[in-house]
Parts: C-alpha cells; structure tokens; sequence
C-alpha cells in the first residue's frame, strides 16, 4: 500500500512481462501452458485433454508462422471468433506457409459446432489472464519490458512477487510459467562453452511447484546455477513425483526452521 493507507497501482510500479514470448518453439510454449493451467486429467477429462494438446501443438504453429508476436488474447479470439482464425490464416498463407494452415483446420474440423473441446482451455485463459484488466494490461502486450535471458545475462535482478493476496489462481499460473522458463535457460547453458554464473531465488515455491523445477535442480550445478530454494512442508511438494526426494539429495546446506 501507499503511505497514504491506498492500494498500490501495480499499472505503476510493475514492468510487463508476455511469457509467450519466451520460446520460440512451439512444443516448448505447449508445455509450459499445460503445466501451468494443469490441463492433464485422468478420467474422462482426459479426452478434451487430448484435443486441447493437439489444438495448441498446432496453434502455436500456426501462430509462429506468422512472424507475428501473439497474447493470450489472442488464443482466445482465434478460439472464439472466425474472423481471428481466417485474418491469422491469412498472415500464415502470405509467407507460405499453408502446411501449418492445413493442420490447424484439419484440428478444428475434427471437434463439434462451437468447439465444446476448448470451451474449458478458453474459460481457463479468459479468467486467469483477460477478464482483470490490469493483469491483462501487463500479460497481453507486444513488446514485453521483462526478457529473462537477457536481464540473466546482464547480471540484473529480476523480482517476480506472485503471492496469494486477490490474484492467487492468476500468480501460481504465471509463477509456475516463469519456472519452465527458468528450466529452459538453466538446461540450455549446457552448452555453453563458458556458463554465466546466475543466482536463483524461490521463495514459498511450494505453491507453485511443476514437474519443471526437477531438471532445472538437478542441472543446476552443473551449469554454474545457484539456487535459493524455500517451502514450508515436504507435503506441499508430494503432488511431484520424486521432487521432496531431489531437493532433498541436490542441496548443500538446508536450514530447518518450526515456528513454535
């Protein structure tokens, strides 16, 4: 708050960060999307799970080959509005490339009249990241003032603060974005010749856990990463397979606290 008892204006004090931007490979923004929003089920919610894999595999094909930077605004009108899906065929067709047009038609013409398959994809977006206008003010730009690689690189300092607070659900998908991020930066330094070295702070990381945080433990080291882990139980971490047990066995010095 301002010293005047107000709310802060995060539209103020906050830098605009697009994590689509991130990648430049479509499987790579797949991914991150489907741990983020937790879209894998078992069951019968499987079966749109399966179309909403395939959907995005192709949309962001589809979108990467317009050359066109692209917001969660704009899956959701591709989603929504014919208009969207035949101006962005169109930017695809113009720099020929119509393979990537043919399979997402291919995609759609396999789904039923309205696309009841996406409607959950789309409700999920539209809540989290379009219907708040100030998040969508920072989320849906085209130039992006935060580039992790490059402030990582520059030996700057980047704060993300996603706590709980109004915007929870909001927080912990862009939270668990920036960790696939980060998976991907610290993994790619493998093959560096000379490997930068950077300092990782996750603080109540608990909350945001994702089958990415793994690798990017494991390799840490390795790559000349540091990282800064903190969590209040093993419980919160169990939902990851095996991820209490490599936290545990890949860090050097733990400190326990228990509050009385």
């Amino acid at each position: 708050v301002e010293e005047d008892g107000t709310a802060l204006d995060i539209l103020r004090t906050s830098n605009t960060f697009n994590p689509l931007m991130a990648f430049k490979d479509p499987e790579r923004l797949r991914d991150m999307l489907i741990l983020a929003l937790e879209l894998e089920s078992e069951g019968d919610a499987n079966y749109y799970f399966e179309f909403q894999t395939a959907f995005l595999t192709r949309l962001f094909h589809l979108f990467l080959a317009t050359d066109k930077k692209f917001t969660f605004e704009d899956i959701a009108e591709f989603i929504m509005h014919p208009e969207s899906r035949k101006y962005t065929y169109n930017l695809a067709l113009e720099r020929g490339k119509k393979e990537e047009v043919l399979e997402m038609s291919q995609i759609l013409q396999r789904l039923k009249t309205g696309y009841p398959e996406l409607l959950g994809l789309y409700n999920k977006i539209d809540q989290l990241f379009i219907s708040d206008k100030k998040i969508s003010k920072l989320i849906n730009v085209y130039e992006s003032e935060i580039d992790m690689k490059k402030s990582l690189d520059a030996k700057d300092m980047i704060l993300f603060s996603l706590s709980c607070g109004n915007k929870f659900k909001t927080n912990k998908v862009l939270a668990r974005m920036v960790v696939s991020i980060m998976n991907d930066l610290v993994g790619a330094k493998q093959g560096y010749e000379k490997k930068p070295f950077w300092m990782l702070i996750l603080d109540e990381f608990g909350t945001y856990a994702t089958k990415a945080l793994a690798p990017m433990i494991v390799t840490a080291r390795s790559s000349n990463t540091s990282m800064v882990l903190s969590y209040q139980t093993d419980e919160q971490l169990n939902e990851i397979d095996g991820l209490s047990g490599i936290i545990q066995n890949s860090t050097d010095i733990k400190f326990i606290f228990n509050s009385p």
